[in-house]
């Protein structure tokens, strides 16, 4: 509903503008054109005399508040009396929501979880703005077929017609003068190939529409009543495919083979896939088709790949053992076709319908079950769903949007990757993700004692192995480290190390460059380092108040902050009080690199380029900032205490929001995977960072 405000909007400044003397003329205007001055408007001509043309008042030419409009020698409009227009500079409330400057207020007002908003023709532009989890949109028909290229050039096809998705609306397809048959672009199957370049199906019809023009094929072939999908790799490698028939047009004919298919993937014009809704899977190799029989009783509907190496189908398996049919997908390497059998994907009274993928990502749908199994490097996860009742088609674009359309509806799901969920597990007293699907923490549960969890990317599980943890983090080698009362231990593989003999042991904090090279604090406030041979006290190091944070660049350019806010630097020899600015006192530090660090202090954000630091004009200093995360300048995360969380895209603060936190006490990541945690982590995943 955002997007119609949008609109109205747009329409009340698109007739704002012209000029405060009058209204621009054509070239070569500067003198009187021919005939001006004999009281009639002809030809170029914008007025003559009190012939306006209709142009009246000052609303007329699209400016807000009403006054006379007159016309001047050189038969242009007057506008001097005339005022209110987007553009100068000054908010009209009943026309505008701004007027040249960004609005104050941000995505979230308008029900996005994250964003910032600028200022397109007086209107808000919500085009940064970012969506969590599931975006539901309403079209005019059911929905037949979708294809695309990028998030802003998608297509919908039904039996009442055709829409564009431009990135921010839907809107209607009207085919070309040169296709004949009138406005109406009702169609059964849609191929996109650029944004100006679509193949439409429609009954035994082919439409191949560029710009403006448009070309009409009519398929042969044994009873070629309707063609069920498209797939166009370019101009002269299209294929389509039906229930009797499959075509393939190589630019000046259209061939047809007596394959039917209810679903086909192509890699290539000679390396075809297909499946028929029997247990066999269809091959063309680009001079013959072959099958290949898979187990018996599978109706198999939907296939797709990443390569000829990585192909999926799936659909249903009606067992005799069983009284129910399950679903079921299929996976080929190159050789050989294998079930797989993961529990999370075999529904009871379920089948897949749809097969898509997109970023390192497969997505199963099922008929019944409102979720989407997602088959990702570490195995399936469920991604949970609006009320879809029963599910056609997935789709999926290689940035990571996924549109999943229900069957009999008129409407679709759009989901852009940003999903924001809360994991369960205690109180994190340290975490250290090392991806969006391999992360550790160290909790503290009912009984104080501390326990170690480990994510897989679904779901958060305790680890035994090893009693008595303190705290973890992720090495800048990548090597993952667990300080607990034996000493330090890595991860190795799916394990952890024995601790390493002679290694301290502490209960407060740890840093480390590589297993070789780590910092950590004991329960008595002594700094130690290990060297993976020897555990070293600093006796030189003072601390004043207590350690707060240790954070470093490498192993020669580390910093500590203490409870009093006093920055110090470790260059490899030696410990010292770093050089800060009169009235800057840090409580958090995060950075890329030696010149590129930031450090929330009280209620600013500062930023040192390895010379200065530079305060970054946090836009709420009512608020205490406390923790600070991102994965560059241009995507930084802080917040406060309590739940109040705020990105930095590089030129704007917006607040995101995490509605179930409660008191954070940290935030942490690993590439698009933000953690938030309190007394549970609420992990926000994204499809990529945001920023302009």
């Amino acid at each position: 509903m955002y997007r119609a405000v949008v609109g109205v909007f747009v329409l009340a400044a698109c007739g704002g503008g012209g000029k405060t003397g009058g209204v621009d003329a054509p070239p070569g205007s500067d003198a009187p054109q021919s005939g001006c001055g004999d009281g009639i408007a002809s030809g170029t001509e914008v007025c003559d005399g009190s012939d306006l043309r209709g142009h009246t008042d000052c609303r007329d030419v699209g400016y807000y508040d009403s006054a006379p409009l007159t016309c001047d020698a050189t038969c242009e409009l007057v506008t001097s009396q005339c005022s209110g227009t987007c553009g100068d500079g000054v908010v009209q409330p009943d026309h505008e929501f701004c007027d040249g400057a960004d609005p104050t207020s941000t995505c979230t007002d308008f029900g996005f979880g994250a964003g910032a908003l600028t200022c397109t023709r007086c209107a808000p532009d919500l085009r940064d703005c970012q969506f969590f989890g599931w975006h539901q949109d309403y079209v005019a028909f059911d929905i037949a077929s979708i294809s695309g290229t990028s998030d802003t050039n998608l297509w919908l096809t039904g039996a009442d017609g055709t829409l564009r998705w431009d990135g921010a609306t839907w809107q209607p397809f009207s085919l070309p003068v040169a296709c004949g048959r009138g406005p109406s672009s009702a169609a059964g199957a849609v191929a996109a190939v650029a944004p100006d370049d679509i193949w439409l199906g429609r009954g035994d019809k082919i439409l191949h529409v560029t710009g403006s023009a448009c070309v009409e094929y009519t398929l042969t072939g044994v009873n070629p009543v309707e063609e069920s999908s498209i797939v166009a790799l370019a101009a002269n490698d299209v294929w389509a495919a039906g229930p009797s028939n499959t075509w393939h047009f190589d630019g000046q004919t259209w061939t047809a083979y007596p394959v039917g298919l209810v679903s086909m993937w192509v890699a290539g014009h000679d390396d075809v896939y297909g499946v028929d809704g029997s247990i066999i899977v269809h091959h063309f190799d680009g001079s013959s088709w072959t099958t290949t029989s898979l187990a018996s009783q599978r109706t198999l509907v939907a296939i797709w790949g990443t390569s000829p190496n990585d192909i999926y189908a799936g659909g249903r398996n009606w067992a005799a053992a069983s009284p129910y049919q399950t679903s079921v997908v299929e996976h080929y390497d190159g050789v050989t076709w294998s079930e797989l059998t993961i529990d999370e994907v075999i529904e009871q009274n379920d089948s897949v319908t749809s097969i898509a993928g997109a970023d390192n990502h497969v997505f199963i749908g099922l008929h019944n079950t409102n979720a989407v199994r997602v088959l990702e490097p570490h195995g399936f996860t469920t991604l949970a769903t609006p009320e879809l009742r029963a599910q056609t088609q997935l789709f999926a674009l290689p940035s990571g949007y996924l549109f999943v359309i229900p069957n009999g509806f008129q409407q679709l799901f759009r989901f852009d990757g940003t999903d924001e969920r809360d994991l369960s597990m205690g109180t994190p007293s340290s975490l250290a993700p090392v991806s969006a699907s391999e992360m550790y923490a160290v909790v503290t549960i009912y009984t104080g004692n501390n326990h170690l969890f480990v994510f897989d990317g679904f779901s958060w599980r305790e680890d035994t192995s090893v009693p008595l943890v303190e705290a973890v983090t992720t090495a800048l080698s990548g090597d993952v480290l667990l300080l607990a009362s034996d000493g330090i231990h890595t991860r190795s593989g799916s394990t952890w190390s024995t601790a390493t003999p002679g290694s301290p042991a502490g209960d407060l904090m740890m840093w480390a460059a590589s297993p070789t090279d780590v910092w950590l604090l004991d329960s008595a406030g002594h700094l130690h380092h290990w060297d993976g041979a020897t555990d070293s006290v600093c006796a030189t190091c003072t601390m004043f108040g207590g350690l707060r944070q240790l954070w470093g660049a490498s192993s020669t350019d580390l910093y500590a902050v203490n409870d009093v806010s006093a920055l110090l630097h470790w260059d490899g020899t030696a410990w010292s009080a770093a050089a800060t600015p009169s009235g800057f006192y840090p409580s958090r530090l995060h950075g890329w690199g030696s010149n590129d660090m930031v450090a929330i202090a009280d209620n600013d954000v500062w930023h040192y380029d390895g010379t200065t630091w530079t305060p970054m004009s946090f836009p709420f200093p009512s608020l205490q900032l406390r923790h600070i995360w991102g994965t560059s300048l241009h995507d930084l995360f802080v917040a406060n205490g309590q739940s109040d969380v705020f990105h930095y895209d590089g030129q704007r603060w917006s607040p995101v929001k995490i509605p179930t936190a409660f008191q954070l006490s940290g935030i942490t990541g690993a590439g698009d995977a933000v953690v938030f945690f309190d007394r549970w982590a609420h992990h926000l995943v994204r499809t990529h960072p945001w920023g302009p």
